[in-house]
């Protein structure tokens, strides 16, 4: 009996250990998901424009619920990618060594946004989709298609996170 108190105690005192970390996944993850939605809810008009030029399809918006066509999906994703970004960010920065911050933060940057990219690629995908007219439930359909340009997506966000992260992380001191 007396082990099995001692394994209980022992947990216990973990979990309040892991506690303040748990509380920063959840803040940094929520903290992400709002401020990444309020960004591409800003620009997503020109993103929609871009995609339009760049793929020659698509209607031109000529109102406001026309230029925010598909913009639910990235509703739809929002949490799920800010999880997946902060909650690795979170923990890889907390377990490197102490050391530089700069370094630790790009480090964890460059980490959490090779996590993130299984999330944030078939989101892109879906959101491309639908700025081109396809239906929302046919959009989020598609299976291994949703990853097309995953490694080009991923070459393009890792080192910006990590370069984004690390710069902060500079300039905070």
């Amino acid at each position: 009996m007396r082990p099995l108190l001692t394994l209980a105690a022992a947990m216990l005192q973990s979990s309040r250990a892991l506690q303040p970390l748990v509380q920063r996944c959840c803040a940094e993850s929520l903290a992400g998901c709002a401020g990444g939605l309020a960004k591409q809810l800003a620009v997503y008009p020109l993103d929609r424009a871009a995609t339009r030029l760049e793929t020659k399809k698509g209607t031109k918006a000529t109102n406001v619920q026309q230029a925010y066509r598909g913009a639910g999906v990235l509703m739809l994703f929002a949490l799920p990618y800010a999880i997946a970004f902060h909650v690795p960010f979170v923990l890889v920065e907390n377990a490197l060594p102490v050391g530089d911050a700069a370094a630790r933060a790009s480090i964890a940057g460059f980490l959490a946004a090779l996590a993130a990219a299984p999330v944030g690629v078939p989101a892109e995908a879906c959101k491309r989709r639908v700025q081109l007219g396809a239906p929302v439930k046919e959009a989020l359909g598609g299976g291994r298609s949703l990853y097309d340009g995953f490694w080009a997506t991923a070459a393009r966000n890792v080192p910006y996170n990590a370069a984004a992260f690390g710069a902060y992380r500079f300039l905070e001191r």
